[in-house]
């Protein structure tokens, strides 16, 4: 019973799986835009007048460089339906880490406290909602609010000189205590309040994968059902029927001449096309109990016919009975 429902959810896993493999794969080549772009602001800061260190920057490129050919490589080799779930979060996890540890760098020199890259942490929390299973979410915020906060208080204490983006781009105010103790605060709020709804949405995007799972499950095998169901039903029909007309073939060929085994062979038929009749009166019964709301449609017939199409139809039965 235990091994059933493990492989039931196993089953239901499946899906979610593959569209975290999908947005895995999207992520890595989400990362070489990354890459052009940081080598693009190195080069181009200078000329408009910004301070940000060109060294610095230019390895950064080079780190997300190669860690995005080793991503690339290891997500070819994963990239299979019989990929683990372990392995799939350990490469999840170990993107994140790598592109953290970027960001991080990133807006250290980029002006740290007031770094405009400082949001590509929300978008990353949010690709990490996605890749992640829900148990790590806030574990993941709270990784996020202690660098952030690691690096600010580093250069708030003199650990780490101060990477402005241009001469005098910091007010001497914003290292105020109060308006450190403002600003960590609600940087820290808004990073929670995003992994909180991420989380939220994540879970309903999860829960509807699965649903949907089990609804394609459900028609697959009432498709299969319907099949074997018309595989019956034409066997039913079409036994008796080759049979009857194999039968009347023989009467119609003049092979039996004898009246009493032509009387034999028709009744024979008769009964074949008794059967017949109770199949179909049998899926009718069927139809009408699915849908209660069917109704039979009557309509006024001319009784004289009627009875004079049954006497034709058995006045042959009759003449071979005497």
């Amino acid at each position: 019973m235990e091994v059933a429902a493990r492989k039931r959810q196993q089953e239901q896993l499946r899906p979610i799986k593959s569209q975290v493999l999908v947005s895995s794969l999207w992520l890595i080549k989400a990362r070489w835009v990354v890459v052009a772009v940081t080598l693009a602001i190195g080069l181009a800061a200078p000329l408009v007048g910004y301070t940000i260190s060109l060294p610095a920057l230019l390895s950064l490129a080079f780190y997300l460089l190669i860690a995005n050919c080793i991503f690339t490589l290891v997500g070819l080799r994963l990239n299979t339906p019989e990929v683990s779930g372990r392995a799939l979060r350990l490469f999840n996890d170990s993107q994140i880490i790598a592109d953290w540890l970027a960001i991080i760098v990133l807006v250290y020199f980029t002006g740290g406290l007031t770094s405009p890259f400082i949001f590509f942490f929300f978008f990353h929390l949010i690709m990490a909602a996605v890749l992640t299973p829900v148990a790590n979410f806030y574990f993941n915020a709270s990784v996020v609010v202690i660098l952030l906060n690691s690096v600010f208080l580093a250069e708030y204490f003199g650990l780490l000189p101060h990477q402005a983006l241009f001469e005098g781009a910091v007010p001497a105010e914003i290292w105020r205590p109060s308006y450190m103790i403002v600003f960590l605060g609600t940087l820290t709020l808004s990073i929670f309040l995003t992994v909180f709804a991420s989380s939220w949405i994540s879970g309903l995007w999860r829960q509807r994968v699965i649903e949907l799972y089990d609804t394609k499950s459900r028609l697959e095998e009432t498709q299969k059902e319907r099949s074997r169901f018309y595989r019956w039903v034409t066997h039913e029909l079409r036994a008796p029927l080759a049979a009857a007309r194999t039968m009347l073939s023989v009467i119609t060929g003049g092979y039996v001449t004898q009246p009493d085994r032509q009387k034999e062979l028709v009744g024979q038929v008769c009964r074949r096309l008794d059967g017949m009749l109770e199949v179909l009166n049998d899926l009718l019964l069927l139809a009408q109990s699915r849908d209660a709301a069917a109704k039979t449609d009557l309509e006024e017939v001319d009784l004289r016919t009627l009875l004079s199409n049954s006497v034709e139809v058995f006045r042959p039965q009759a003449a071979a009975q005497g």
